[in-house]
Order: C-alpha cells, then structure tokens, then sequence
C-alpha cells in the first residue's frame, strides 16, 4: 500500500481475515495457491488479471510499468560516462538492488524464528511445561539468534552510517523502494523488542524517519479506515506493535480506555461516543465527539472549524485550522475611527456606508485570544452548550436559537465577550478617544 501511495495509484483493498492459530484462510489459495499474503492482482484494460506474489516481486513490477523516468523510487543505476559498462553502476543503485532481495531473503528469518520462540515461550502451556519450553527457547537464542540478529542490525548500522549522501536512508538522500522493501522488519524488530534502540541508535532514527514519510502516513490512515479501528501510536507518534506482529489497536489498551471514561464524564457523553484523534503537535491523543461519517475526521476535517481547545485530564492543546488561513479568518485590517458628527442624539449613524463591522477588522490574533481563554479557565463550552458568537445575543439584546436570553453567567464565561473587550480597550488606547464612541 505505501508503494502504491508513492505511485499515486488508485487501488481497492480486499481483507483476509487470519484463523485464530495465525494462519490465512483457506479463501486465500482461491487466489494464488500458497494462500499468502500480500498478494495483488493487476487489471490490465485488455488482458486477464496478473496475481503477483512476495513483495520484491510486486514492486519490481509495480515500478517497472508505473514508475516514471524520474522517480526517486529507483537511484540513478550507471555513473556518468560509465553507462552499460561493467562495475559502472552507482553505489546507491547497488545498494538498492541488493537491500530489495536482503529484505526477505535473509533478514526475515532470523526475526521470524524469533517470533515464534515468542510464541512458544509465552504459549498457555501447563505450569510444569513451562520450564521445559523455556529452556527450549533460550537455548535456541543463546545458541544462534542473539548472535545472528546482532550480526544483521550492527550491519545495518554501519551500513546508514556509510550511505550515500549522508543518508538518511539507506539508499541516500531520498526514499526509495529499497526502504519500503526494508520497512517491515526493522520497524518490526524494533517495536516488538528483538531488537533495542539504544543498542542500534541510527536504526532507531532511520524507522521514525521512514514511518514519517506522507506515503506511509497515508498507507497507515487507510488501513485504520478500512478496519474501522485505530491503530495505538507510540511517544514518538509510531504504530505500535503487539508481540504477535499484529499492530496495537487502542481498545486494547487499558489505560486508553479509562481515559475514556474520565473524558467522557467530563463531558456527560456516552464513552462510545467518543474517538482518539491524534494530535502530531503534541504526540498525544485527545478524545472527542466523532465529525463526519469518517471517526478519523477530526474537528478541522467539516471545515467549519475556524480552531479549537481540546482541555483534558493530564493537558490541553489548541488548535487552529486550516480553513482559518484562508484569507478570510487570520488577518488584520486597519480600523478607521467614526467622528463625532456621523452621531447624532448619541445614537449610531443611519448611514452605515463608513461603518466598519467589528468582524471585519479584528486583529490576526482573535482566534487564538479566544482559545487561549478557554485554556486559562480550564472551560470547555461549544456551540451546543452556550457558547456564543453573536454579539448581540452575548449582550441580552437577542434571544438565542433555543429562544432564551444570554444570562450574564453565561456571558462572563463566554471568550467571545473578552476577545471583543479587548478589541474595544485596543481600539480606545490607539485612537483619538474624542473620536471614538
């Protein structure tokens, strides 16, 4: 799927769903007989379906027919002058064609031994069992996985630090498919613990940088889509693994769920209603009431939302929009004073050609004047329970939508009452005062 992103092709997901002993179902042999995954088919316009299997074989195919001249997928293969010479390729061509067979030929395996020592060692075995199946697996990693998976990464170590450019891929400077090929078992070595970060410091930085890649990113967001569920993200705002290699979904963490819980009876809502945005501002997830048929839209998604203030249990965060930087919302424009003549009795002129709306020239920072209100009080209020944008409603001049008058409770709780005052103070304290009204 991150590949397919790259490419920028459109393409439609079917799920398998594996049997409770980890293997595929038998309706995956319907496809291709080994039944497993991942496996794509390909409709060509005017030809039958072409199933491909084993991922370096999908991608050497997926880049040879949809991959153009100058992608940075593929490394420039010949030095310049050396063109179809033997010995001409480049260092980064080499090491992509290598990485893209190193991947599962032989980095896979020892992981996937490793992973079933796992299995075995945590296995719901009888209590008298247990010291023999341990014994098994600890004799199997003193005596050949240790050694082997630390013989793999202190290569893949030494090999970041010697890329090309500098890095920081394996490749060079930019991704290629040689790193989506490699994805898979270091980010799964790392976030199942096979290996530790400390130990393998550029590793550790080459899989955020990989896994903060847009194509990634987007692979990720629709996996979620199509199962419906979130993924647990790490501090580092990474997809968590399980020790089986299935991703860590959030109901499946405890803390997650009480947290929940207290959100939601902050808010008198349903927990069931509430869904874990992720914030990658502050690499933590707020909860909140879902926005749209997708519970992956957050608040910004119904472009509606100039900003918001997200107040909870352990921190509170703002957040401004995208719609609000469009020309319309954060901006500021000069206000001109009304002179005294345009008043008459003290009341406002009938002629409002000259009349500025106090909408039009507030400051850039009144959006975010209000938010900040609302995390200096620590008050969550929204457009559902009183908070109000009309400023002759906030005054008791105006009924409401639910045809009650503002109560001055409300108004004095209300940040659109203070970001307007202020307004008023600046507008006094840089104006003629005798012309001001």
């Amino acid at each position: 799927m991150w590949l397919m992103e790259e490419l920028n092709l459109s393409y439609d997901i079917k799920t398998y769903k594996r049997g409770p002993n980890g293997i595929a179902p038998p309706e995956l042999k319907q496809v291709h007989p080994l039944g497993k995954s991942p496996i794509v088919s390909v409709q060509p316009p005017d030809a039958s379906p072409v199933v491909l299997v084993e991922s370096a074989v999908i991608i050497e195919y997926f880049l040879d027919h949809f991959c153009g001249p100058n992608t940075h997928l593929i490394p420039q293969r010949y030095q310049p002058g050396r063109e179809g010479k033997l010995g001409g390729e480049t260092d980064a061509w080499m090491r992509y064609r290598y990485y893209m067979h190193y991947a599962e030929g032989s980095l896979m395996s020892p992981i996937q031994v490793q992973l079933i020592m796992n299995a075995l060692k945590n296995a719901p075995v009888p209590f008298f069992i247990k010291p023999i199946t341990g014994l098994i697996t600890s004799k199997v990693s003193s005596e050949f996985l240790d050694q082997e998976l630390r013989t793999h990464f202190r290569f893949l170590e030494d090999q970041l630090a010697s890329a090309p450019e500098e890095g920081p891929f394996l490749c060079g400077s930019r991704l290629t498919a040689a790193d989506i090929q490699m994805s898979i078992p270091v980010i799964a070595a790392l976030n199942l613990g096979i290996i530790q970060r400390k130990e393998y410091p550029r590793l550790d930085v080459y899989a955020g940088v990989i896994q903060n890649e847009q194509g990634y990113r987007r692979a990720v967001e629709e996996v979620e889509r199509i199962e419906g569920r979130p993924f647990m993200k790490d501090a580092r705002g990474n997809t968590m693994v399980k020790g089986d290699g299935e991703r860590y979904l959030i109901k499946d963490d405890r803390a997650m769920k009480t947290h929940r819980k207290e959100i939601a009876a902050e808010l008198g809502e349903n927990p069931k209603k509430l869904y874990p945005y992720w914030s990658p501002a502050t690499l933590t997830y707020f909860f909140d009431l879902k926005h749209g048929d997708d519970p992956g839209h957050g608040p910004c998604k119904e472009n509606k939302v100039i900003a918001f203030t997200t107040i909870q249990v352990a921190y509170s965060t703002l957040t401004t929009c995208p719609v609000a930087f469009n020309g319309r919302r954060l901006r500021s424009v000069a206000a001109s004073a009304l002179p005294s003549s345009l008043f008459k009795n003290n009341k406002p002129p009938s002629d409002n050609s000259n009349v500025q709306a106090v909408s039009e020239v507030v400051p850039a920072g009144w959006v975010a004047y209000h938010e900040l209100l609302h995390l200096f009080w620590g008050l969550v209020m929204n457009q559902c329970d009183n908070e109000e944008y009309n400023f002759l409603r906030m005054a008791g001049k105006k009924p409401g939508k639910d045809r009650t008058m503002y109560t001055k409770s409300l108004a004095i709780k209300n940040p659109e009452n203070y970001a307007l005052a202020a307004y008023v103070v600046f507008l006094s304290c840089s104006c003629d005062c005798d012309h001001v009204r």
